[in-house]
């Protein structure tokens, strides 16, 4: 495996440098994924009674979706709503994002609506008013999820 390496300390030390490397580099792939996801969901945003809706379905990582809906908020800070599903290794996810408004103005709960909409993904989740995440076991109740948080939040 070391190829029969004299000083085995400095191989070792290399494969563990490389290994740093690449997660780096993986992770600013990830970062990049996300600023064009985020971007691609900003730019197909549509206004429903004066409300920003964001909504979409990705095939993504748990931890980038969580960071695409924080990215979307700051991109529309008064008025928002964001739903995002995503799949991931073969396991659905669903997450909500509200601006501070629709919670206290519009006495939106992200957990509420998240823990009735799961019901398609056939799991369950919870979290913050402005923010939640559910997870499941049926990905194709994914698209179906999204469009269901988004009538619960009777816009």
């Amino acid at each position: 495996m070391f190829n029969n390496a004299k000083d085995l300390r400095d191989v070792v030390k290399k494969y563990i440098q490389e290994h740093d490397a690449m997660k780096k580099e993986m992770e600013s792939f990830r970062q990049q994924n996300v600023s064009r996801f985020t971007n691609r969901l900003v730019e197909r945003a549509e206004t429903i009674n004066g409300i920003t809706v964001v909504k979409g379905v990705l095939p993504i990582q748990p931890a980038s979706a969580k960071d695409i809906v924080f990215k979307v908020r700051e991109a529309f800070p008064e008025k928002l709503v964001c739903v995002l599903g995503s799949t991931h290794e073969n396991k659905p996810l669903l997450s909500i994002m509200l601006s501070d408004d629709m919670v206290k103005d519009h006495e939106m709960d992200a957990g509420r609506i998240i823990r009735e909409a799961a019901k398609l993904i056939k799991g369950g989740g919870g979290g913050q008013p402005h923010y939640a995440q559910a997870g499941g076991k049926d990905v194709e109740g994914v698209t179906a999820a999204v469009d269901k948080a988004i009538e619960l939040a009777n816009l």
